[in-house]
């Protein structure tokens, strides 16, 4: 009698792995990967854009704008943030001195999307 009960654990243990990678292969497919770039620097105004192949990702994206070396700041201020508009782009007044910046964008859920999150490669401006 017990044989009988064997296959049956094997079956269900085989339907529990398959059910388990569904729902990881499904899970992997609700997020996308962000990109934040700066494209402009000056000394009042600094710009930018968030891509993504979603472009639910792109828009109401919090962005901030952080000094890395050269200046008067310390290595990691915050000089400010930002959303992005209804196409991903962002733009940012201040005063800004001349030195080397980078942007974030956080990471955000629109619905059962995970939108990831992202840094900029450090810039001159």
């Amino acid at each position: 009698m017990r044989t009988l009960h064997l296959p049956a654990v094997g079956v269900l243990v085989v339907a529990v792995f398959l059910g388990a990678g569904a729902i990881g292969a499904s899970a992997k497919s609700d997020s996308a990967k962000s990109k934040v770039k700066i494209t402009e620097g000056s000394p009042t105004l600094f710009k930018g854009k968030v891509t993504s192949k979603e472009s639910k990702c792109e828009k109401s994206r919090k962005v901030s704008l952080y000094y890395s070396y050269g200046g008067p700041y310390k290595r990691g201020d915050v000089l400010g943030t930002v959303k992005t508009d209804a196409h991903g782009s962002w733009q940012m007044k201040g005063e800004f001195t001349a030195g080397l910046y980078y942007a974030t964008v956080k990471e955000k859920k629109v619905g059962s999307l995970l939108c990831r999150a992202d840094d900029s490669p450090e810039d001159q401006y």
